[in-house]
């Protein structure tokens, strides 16, 4: 009984939204409606595959939403998902995750501003977030870098070179 429920709550739903999901973004337009319960969130005692399965398809939607818009580039798209995930969940790796590729992206784009906020917030959510920390460490080294070179360059001036 628990894999047919399993089998029918949830993982039909996964894989209609894994089919459709790719044409979604293509066209940056679309609708999926998932049916959920409320023992989902609140659970159930007299049934607990139906329970696991509707708690599942809440937090397996909202990851492989979250996961698609953040590999297409959409982060406020992500964002949004992430956040349904942390209303669920605020210590959720998932959401964790998606902060902490969103520091490294800012970080490449030489934000660093955006990369310490994003960094941050990922660590909060999950301290154990490994990518974090090191955005945070390469934002402190460019950050060393600017103050030496603008030192560098106010003594030139001063210099008269």
């Amino acid at each position: 009984e628990w894999d047919r429920v399993i089998r029918v709550n949830l993982r039909s739903q996964f894989l209609c939204c894994r089919a459709v999901v790719p044409g979604m973004i293509e066209r940056n337009y679309g609708r999926i409606a998932n049916v959920a319960s409320i023992a989902g969130k609140e659970g159930n005692p007299n049934a607990s595959a139906y329970s696991t399965s509707k708690a599942a398809i809440i937090g397996a939607i909202y990851s492989y939403m979250a996961g698609c818009y953040e590999t297409q580039g959409d982060d406020a798209k992500a964002l949004e998902y992430a956040g349904k995930l942390l209303a669920m969940d605020p210590h959720n790796a998932v959401a964790s995750n998606i902060n902490s590729s969103i520091a490294y992206k800012a970080l490449k784009a030489k934000d660093l501003d955006k990369a310490t906020d994003y960094a941050q917030k990922a660590l909060a959510i999950n301290p154990q977030n490994t990518v974090a920390p090191q955005v945070l460490d390469y934002v402190k080294q460019m950050k060393d870098y600017q103050e030496k070179m603008k030192k560098y360059n106010d003594a030139k001036k001063k210099a008269g070179n």
